[in-house]
């Protein structure tokens, strides 16, 4: 059975963390994502995740997209004196400051952008600093679908992950993703049993989130999904555990005869 989800019909939270209602037949057992469809509407740099410091003194970069270039001459005109610029052939930057070190806060995500870790502590040697990575300018490499009507918990700080895939779309169009792999699912956090009615209403809670683990904010924008429910045939995998154990057991009989002789 196939499911229309829009965060635009949300019961509570916004457009990529909501509640939201299905009817689902009792007896699935399954749930896969079909697809998914959202615009590219969020942002390089994100208020309140866009401060790093230089020494002493925190600097913030405004929210927004960038180019290079504008990137370039926005950290230019911010964190006067020092200075900052772009080595073409390896594609990092090189920070210039007659202070020791350049830190991002835990709550910044621009050491991404920047090509620096996490939460780590640099030096500048005689004067300049160059990044340890290459710049990143296409913030969101990654979107994860968590849910909780699923109960895999293989995602870690993801949750429970319906799906996952990487972004290609260009900035300001639209992120349309279809699943190559509708068939293979994960195991739905209810089953049936006795006394339930042919269908069972629920109210699954959906993320939709970075690389990071963070929430994606769309400005406004919502997402739509399309989920397959069913129940999954798991005749042939038990066949195949039996023939596997089967086979187990012969070369086991095997080696022991082996050396009897």
């Amino acid at each position: 059975m196939l499911h229309t989800v829009s965060s635009e019909d949300r019961l509570s939270g916004s457009s990529t963390d909501f509640v939201t209602e299905m009817r689902i037949p009792s007896e699935h057992t399954t749930a896969a994502l079909v697809s998914i469809q959202f615009p590219k509407s969020y942002y390089l740099i994100h208020e309140g995740k866009n401060q790093f410091m230089i020494g002493s003194t925190t600097y913030s970069i405004d929210e927004g997209n960038y180019s290079l270039t504008e990137l370039l001459t926005s950290l230019n005109t911010k964190i006067a004196p020092n200075s900052v610029e772009y080595l073409k052939r390896i594609s990092k930057l090189k920070f210039y400051s007659s202070q020791s070190t350049l830190q991002f806060p835990a709550s910044s995500e621009l050491h991404t952008v920047f090509g620096f870790d996490r939460s780590s502590v640099y030096n500048f040697i005689t004067g300049s600093l160059t990044a340890p990575h290459i710049i990143n300018l296409n913030s969101i490499s990654n979107v994860y679908i968590t849910s909780d009507m699923c109960t895999d918990m293989s995602a870690g700080s993801y949750g429970s992950q319906l799906h996952a895939f990487a972004v290609v779309q260009p900035d300001l169009s639209i992120v349309d993703h279809t699943n190559p792999h509708i068939d293979i699912g994960k195991r739905l956090a209810f089953g049936k049993s006795a006394g339930l009615s042919e269908f069972l209403t629920i109210t699954p809670r959906f993320k939709i989130l970075d690389q990071n683990g963070s929430v994606i904010d769309l400005n406004g924008h919502n997402v739509t999904m399309i989920i397959k429910t069913f129940r999954e045939d798991r005749t042939h995998d038990l066949l195949r555990w039996y023939g596997n154990a089967i086979l187990t057991y012969i070369q086991e009989l095997r080696q022991k005869s082996d050396q009897k002789q």
